[in-house]
């Protein structure tokens, strides 16, 4: 699995104050796709959450319920809260690592050029 990156740069663990461990997962091994999950850390991303007009961050909500549920390359924090905490460590499924991939480059080729993605 490649470092995890957020906003084009890449994370490095150590440069963040305080890791959280998650604790909604219960289970080493992906649902969907039957496999060993392996564990890593990602950034938590605080503040409001933007939903463009085209509808792409909801179409993605969408394909990760059913095809990459334990792929993200980082965690919403929400507008509040504890913010002494920068990442989380949780685990990551490789299938749906690979099936975001491929989501993502399909949903890449729908984009008129010149889109923002």
């Amino acid at each position: 699995m490649t470092a995890p990156t957020f906003q084009g740069f890449m994370i490095d663990p150590a440069m963040f104050g305080g890791v959280r461990d998650e604790v909604h997962l219960e289970s080493n091994t992906c649902e969907l796709h039957h496999v060993s999950m392996q564990p890593t850390v990602v950034p938590i991303a605080y503040g409001l959450l933007e939903y463009v007009a085209d509808g792409s961050l909801r179409e993605e909500e969408v394909a990760r319920k059913g095809h990459f549920p334990h792929y993200r390359l980082f965690f919403w924090g929400g507008c509040g809260g504890d913010r002494r905490w920068h990442s989380v460590r949780t685990n990551i499924c490789p299938a749906c690592e690979q099936a975001w991939k491929e989501w993502n480059s399909q949903r890449k080729a729908r984009q008129p050029h010149g889109t923002p993605l």
